[in-house]
C-alpha cells in the first residue's frame, strides 16, 4: 500500500510520476493527499468511460505509476497561491 509519510497532508500541490517513462503529473488539492491518491489508485480498475487523465495516460501507454515516491511540492492554506504553485510546477 501507498507508504508516503505526507500522506495525511492536505492543502499541497504534489507530483506523481510514471515508473516507464519521463511523465509526471502535478495537481493541486484542499483534501487529504491519501484520498485523492486512492481514488485514482480505484479509478484504474474501475471500467468507466470517462477517466482521469492519469488514468489515460496509464492505459494509453501501459505506463505503471510510482506510488510509493508521490513528491508534495508545496503546502499552501490559500487556494489563489496554492493554484499559482500549481501552474508554475506544471510549467516546470
Amino acid at each position: 500500500m501507498f507508504q508516503n509519510k505526507n500522506v495525511a497532508n492536505k492543502n499541497v500541490v504534489y507530483k506523481i510520476c510514471y515508473k516507464d517513462c519521463d511523465a509526471s503529473y502535478v495537481e493541486q488539492i484542499t483534501r487529504k493527499l491519501f484520498s485523492r491518491i486512492s481514488e485514482y489508485r480505484n479509478h484504474i480498475n474501475w471500467n468507466a468511460n470517462n477517466h482521469f487523465i492519469i488514468t489515460e495516460h496509464r492505459i494509453n501507454f501501459t505506463h505503471d505509476f510510482d506510488w510509493e515516491n508521490v513528491q508534495i511540492l508545496d503546502k499552501e492554506k490559500f487556494w489563489n497561491k496554492r493554484l499559482i504553485s500549481e501552474i508554475t510546477f506544471i510549467h516546470m
